[in-house]
Order: structure tokens, then C-alpha cells, then sequence
């Protein structure tokens, strides 16, 4: 299927990517995407959305834009820094 737009292609490309990487479906992503109202599940922002997943478990959470994501992953899943992080900002 011939794409007229290079960006519309390669955002097909990434999802198709990440849909093998992390073992679930179009069906599944759709979903996960419909529940989440295409926003990012943390920003609430309408950018092109990752899955997210837990980095033990490889269970996929839900779908986030790859600010989010890096962030998740730069405080390595770790609930109680992320909290201590949150506070930080919000007193400061």
C-alpha cells in the first residue's frame, strides 16, 4: 500500500514495530489506544503514543508519548522515586 505522505508511512512502520516487539496486536493497540482517548496516559497530550511496559514483568501497561516513556525509564520503574520526584517538583 503505497503511502502519498512519508510521515503517515513511517507512523504505520513504528506502531507495526512495537506491535511485534511487545507481542500484542493491532486489535489490542487499538484498544489500549481508544481507552486511553489517543492521549498519552500520563501528559494527556495527542502525540504519537509507545507502548509502555514493565521492564520485569514485560506486561504492556498502556500507551505513552516518548517523553513519558523516557522518563519512566530514566527513573528505572521505581514507583517511590518517581513519587519523590513528583513532590520535589511540586514544592519547588
Amino acid at each position: 500500500m503505497p503511502y502519498k505522505n512519508r510521515a503517515v508511512r513511517n507512523e504505520h512502520k513504528r506502531v507495526w514495530l512495537q506491535l511485534r516487539k511487545y507481542s500484542i496486536t493491532k486489535e489490542q493497540w487499538e484498544e489500549l489506544a481508544a481507552k486511553q482517548e489517543g492521549k498519552c496516559a500520563i501528559c494527556l497530550r495527542y502525540l504519537p503514543l509507545r507502548v509502555d511496559h514493565n521492564h520485569a514483568t514485560g506486561k504492556v501497561r498502556g500507551l505513552l508519548c516518548h517523553s513519558c516513556n523516557l522518563g519512566i525509564g530514566i527513573f528505572e520503574d521505581d514507583p517511590d522515586r518517581l513519587q519523590r520526584a513528583s513532590e520535589y517538583v511540586r514544592i519547588n
